[in-house]
C-alpha cells in the first residue's frame, strides 16, 4: 500500500500510475499493460526528449486507438518568468474529478513514492524520465570548448480512478540545472530553463469492449517485458 489515500503504485515505463482505490485485478492488468504498450509504441516513433511534440501527438492517439475514450484533453506550452516547484504545476494540472487532491493531499503522495521506492526504481525513474546532453547551441552561456549541459526531463503520472478513468498528467521543459533525486519536488528558475515548460492532461476511461480486440495481442506483445518495464513501488500502510 502506498498509503492510506492509495492502494498501489507502479512505475510504468515512463509514468507513475497510482490507483487510487481498489479496482478488480484484470481491471488492473488491463489499465497496466494498456499504458504500457501505448508508451512503447509512442517511444518506437519517437525520442520524447528531443521530439518531445511528436511524441505526445503519438501517445495520445495510441491512447485512444487502444481503448481509452477521451473525456478531456487540454495542454499548454508557456515560458516561466519565476521560479516554480514542478509539484505546484501538478496541482495546476489537475481536473475537478481530483480537485480534494490539491494541496498536501498530493504532496504527502509524491513524497512518500520517493520515501518508500527502493534504489533499482529510482534509478529506473531517472533513466526514463531525465536525459542529459551537452549542447553549445540551446545553452545562453556555453561555449565550444564548455558547452553547457542541458537537461531534459519528462515527468508523467496517472491516477486510477474506480470509475474506470484514468488522469494522466505530463510535464516537459529543459533546464541547465541539475535534476534531483524527486524531480517533482524540483524548483526550477526561469533563468535557467531552456525554452518553454510543456504539459498536458489527459482524461479518459477504458472501455472494455474495445480494449477486448486488442487484449491477447497486448498481452504477448508485453510477455517477456512486463516484469522489467513495470516495477511496483513499495511502500507500507502509512
Amino acid at each position: 500500500m502506498m498509503s492510506q489515500e492509495t492502494v498501489q503504485t507502479y512505475l510504468n515505463e515512463g509514468v507513475l500510475l497510482v490507483f487510487v482505490a481498489p479496482v478488480d485485478q484484470s481491471l488492473q492488468r488491463d489499465v497496466l499493460d494498456c499504458s504500457l504498450y501505448t508508451q512503447l509504441a509512442a517511444n518506437r516513433q519517437f525520442n520524447k526528449f528531443t521530439h518531445y511534440r511528436d511524441w505526445q501527438a503519438t501517445l495520445i492517439k495510441a491512447l485512444a486507438a487502444f481503448g481509452w475514450l477521451r473525456l478531456d484533453f487540454a495542454e499548454k506550452r508557456e515560458a516561466k518568468s519565476e521560479s516554480v516547484v514542478v509539484a505546484r504545476v501538478l496541482h495546476e494540472l489537475l481536473p475537478d474529478a481530483l480537485d480534494q487532491w490539491r494541496g498536501e493531499r498530493l504532496d504527502n503522495v509524491l513524497a512518500s513514492i520517493f520515501d518508500v521506492a527502493d534504489d533499482n526504481v529510482l534509478k529506473a525513474l531517472h533513466e526514463r524520465c531525465v536525459e542529459v546532453a551537452a549542447s553549445n547551441t540551446s545553452a545562453r552561456t556555453a561555449t565550444a570548448e564548455e558547452p553547457e549541459v542541458v537537461t531534459s526531463v519528462v515527468l508523467q503520472i496517472g491516477f486510477v480512478l474506480p470509475s474506470r478513468e484514468m488522469i494522466l498528467l505530463c510535464m516537459a521543459f529543459d533546464t541547465l540545472e541539475r535534476v534531483g533525486a524527486n524531480p517533482f519536488a524540483q524548483r526550477l528558475e526561469p533563468g535557467r530553463l531552456v525554452g518553454e515548460f510543456r504539459s498536458f492532461a489527459f482524461v479518459g476511461v477504458l472501455d472494455d469492449l474495445r480494449y477486448s480486440l486488442f487484449r491477447q495481442r497486448v498481452d504477448t506483445a508485453l510477455a517477456e517485458k512486463r516484469a522489467q518495464l513495470s516495477l511496483p513501488v513499495r511502500a507500507a500502510r502509512s
